[in-house]
């Protein structure tokens, strides 16, 4: 339900007396009836359809209200005069009773429960919408905090990976040459050895397939006994490193029985020492390659380094950059994350915006799933529209938050978890793209279904057409709607 003190629904005879006042005005999709800036011409009451109340904060389209039949829609400008703080839109056909600003005062003075409602919801309102405003600004600058750190990032992680992957390759030749001149040597003083040192050097260079963690730690038990009762130093610690590397027991063997019994030890501790060289390096590339990543991902979440205008926008790279910067969490969870994307073509949007919309719901369907759960992103195309949904395997929706979830500052976490913006922030997105938003939900199901229009759709840029007052018995009864 909606905070009965900001949208509070009218009587039948307030509606009554605002259609007396003024007139009865049809609307069509994306009619504007005020414009922020503008002045204050008239107040509104809605009768069939919904207006959207929606505000410019820093160049982005903020949604104040959205008002459905039986509540209004003004601002306290109508007693001041001054000029509207916002913009109100049609969403489909909708019907209002319109009262003029020089019959608004009349209305009020002469109707004294639409006095004691109408003045304290219209400044409340005001103080409402400033808070908006600021938590708007507040998210903006740390957007812009977000995309400077990741600039001032990228410099130093890529120079870390290019490091990282010269590394690993200088330390491969060196490894190379050293097995090689090892080889030599002891093949002119040692029956065969030089031979099986090569190939144990081979076989340490590749990256092991992985094996289950009983048969590793069997291999190991088996490796370090020997290696022990061969007097190798730190045979556990050896016997570690070869396996974790792919080699046996038998790839070793061989050189004990080609090297004398003083040269051996030394010899295994070499070769495992390497080995463990080797594998920091592909950790260390790993991770700062995972780095660079990071931050690339970043740069292309905020789209930095792009004009904050309209372009075809691959939704697919889009969700898959959000799922990187959110990997974290779906893997503290344990979550498995199914995707099928559909061959959907570019979609003429503000990229930076729409990963807000993939962040927001994939961060939401992490919350609602379980522990080792499972989270699907499908993509398609129906008719002239891209079909974007997101799945989580949680609990549901509680049928008595459902009407609220997109209402701003509503949150469901507890205090410092959650600023109730995120599925606000998406629908606004969502609507400055011309597209919607809707959500189905069950015990084991809930499907968040974004739709997007595959090409730039044309606004009504016109104001309000008349129709003759009908009966007033109708009127009502189109108006009344629960509390």
């Amino acid at each position: 339900m909606k905070d009965a003190l900001l949208f509070p629904k009218l009587t039948d005879y307030q509606i009554e007396c605002a259609i007396e006042a003024g007139e009865v005005v049809s609307l069509e999709d994306g009619d504007v009836i005020f414009h922020e800036g503008e002045a204050a011409e008239a107040f509104f009451v809605i009768l069939e359809g919904k207006i959207k109340v929606t505000q410019n904060i820093n160049g982005d389209e903020a949604v104040l209200a959205l008002h459905e039949p039986g509540e209004f829609t003004g601002t306290t400008e109508l007693l001041t005069g001054g000029a509207a703080t916002a913009t109100g839109w049609a969403l489909g056909p909708t019907k209002v009773a319109r009262v003029p600003v020089e019959r608004f005062q009349q209305l009020i003075m002469a109707c004294p429960e639409m006095r004691a409602l109408l003045i304290p919801v219209l400044t409340e309102r005001r103080v409402t919408e400033f808070r908006i405003a600021t938590q708007q600004q507040k998210l903006a600058a740390l957007g812009k905090l977000s995309a400077g750190l990741a600039h001032e990032l990228n410099n130093p992680a890529s120079a870390a990976l290019r490091s990282a992957q010269n590394l690993t390759r200088v330390l491969g030749d060196v490894e190379s040459l050293c097995c090689e001149l090892l080889s030599r040597v002891m093949s002119a003083t040692v029956n065969g050895a030089g031979i099986g040192l090569k190939s144990v050097c081979e076989l340490a260079s590749h990256v092991a397939e992985p094996i289950d963690p009983l048969e590793r730690s069997d291999r190991e038990q088996e490796m370090g006994e020997w290696l022990e009762s061969r007097k190798v130093s730190q045979p556990w610690e050896a016997a570690g490193s070869l396996v974790a590397s792919g080699i046996t027991l038998a790839d070793v063997k061989p050189l004990a029985d080609r090297v004398s019994a003083d040269h051996f030890p030394k010899l295994v501790t070499w070769l495992a020492k390497s080995v463990e060289m080797r594998s920091l390096c592909r950790e260390l590339e790993q991770s700062t390659s995972r780095m660079s990543e990071i931050v690339g991902a970043m740069k292309s979440y905020t789209h930095m380094d792009q004009a904050q205008a309209k372009a075809p926008n691959d939704l697919r790279e889009g969700i898959e950059t959000t799922l990187t910067i959110l990997k974290h969490k779906l893997k503290r969870k344990g979550l498995a994350v199914e995707k099928e994307f559909g061959q959907v073509p570019p979609v003429p949007a503000y990229g930076g915006e729409l990963n807000q919309v993939w962040t927001n719901l994939i961060h939401n369907a992490i919350d609602a799933a379980p522990e080792g759960g499972r989270i699907e992103i499908h993509t398609s195309v129906e008719g002239d529209e891209a079909l974007i949904e997101v799945i989580d395997n949680g609990p549901g929706i509680p049928p008595e938050i459902q009407p609220r979830i997109f209402e701003p500052f509503f949150t469901t976490k507890g205090v410092g978890e959650g600023t109730g913006l995120g599925l606000d922030t998406t629908y606004r997105i969502v609507r400055h793209h011309d597209g919607t938003i809707r959500f189905d939900t069950r015990p084991g199901q809930t499907r968040f279904s974004v739709r997007l229009p595959l090409s730039e759709r044309e606004h009504s840029t016109s104001v309000l057409r008349r129709t003759q007052p009908r009966d007033i018995g109708q009127l009502n009864r189109a108006a009344a709607v629960p509390q």
